[in-house]
């Protein structure tokens, strides 16, 4: 019998939520989402080669992609910013909404910019951000929004995600995080919305709000946004 779904369809790499330790509350997705997800492990697609720029995984996402939409996903997200550079892809290989990454918030943030105002982008690896992500994300690169952006590129919790025995140190995650966050605060004071580009990172939206008295976007945002358009399937 079939029955109704409206499930996230989510493309997994290797990552922290699958490693020793677990999460403790508040990171996993099931904290995150108020609905049910689907999940499918791109081949290959390990943090070092996504956020590096290996373009040839291209077919291997758009495989798992059509392997969630034939197991019934209402939307498919990623689980790695940089995963934006497979969006064209993936979105004209399906037939449900895709969003792989948060940075595709960024036109919007352009647009409810104040005059005075910055963009506050946090990524997992700042060094590894181009213009091509911010082309990709749909933002025109010739007239691009005032944009601040660190990373937590060097720390304990860069080396353990990047390496191919993902480990997590959840202490020092939070201690990275917040720190990247409070150097790009001290920089650029007139920082009005922040933007936060990891999967890891949305536990901390709590702690940048609270800290900065900004708002903060993020995958939750974006994944929220996806499915309250989605479209429950039958399956």
């Amino acid at each position: 019998m079939s029955r109704r779904l409206r499930a996230l369809g989510i493309l997994t790499l290797p990552d922290p939520y699958s490693a020793e330790p677990p999460p403790p509350d508040g990171f996993d997705d099931a904290d995150w989402f108020a609905y049910p997800t689907l999940t499918k492990a791109v081949p290959n697609a390990w943090a070092r080669e996504v956020v590096g720029g290996n373009l040839a995984l291209e077919s291997a996402f758009v495989a798992a992609a059509r392997e969630l939409e034939a197991a019934g996903a209402a939307a498919i997200t990623a689980h790695c910013g940089y995963a934006v550079a497979f969006q064209k892809a993936v979105r004209d290989a399906v037939n449900i909404p895709v969003a792989c990454s948060s940075l595709l918030q960024l036109p919007l943030l352009r647009s409810m910019l104040p005059a005075h105002g910055k963009i506050g982008l946090l990524c997992f690896d700042a060094d590894r951000f181009s213009r091509n992500h911010l082309r990709w994300a749909g933002l025109d690169t010739e007239s691009l929004p005032p944009m601040a952006v660190a990373g937590i590129q060097g720390t304990v919790s860069w080396r353990n995600w990047i390496s191919e025995q993902t480990t997590t140190d959840w202490v020092a995650l939070e201690r990275d995080v917040m720190g990247a966050a409070r150097r790009l605060w001290n920089e650029h004071p007139d920082i009005t919305h922040w933007l936060l580009e990891c999967t890891g990172f949305p536990r901390f939206r709590f702690h940048i709000k609270a800290e900065f008295g900004r708002p903060v976007f993020d995958w939750v945002t974006l994944c929220n946004h996806l499915m309250e358009s989605s479209v429950a399937r039958s399956v």
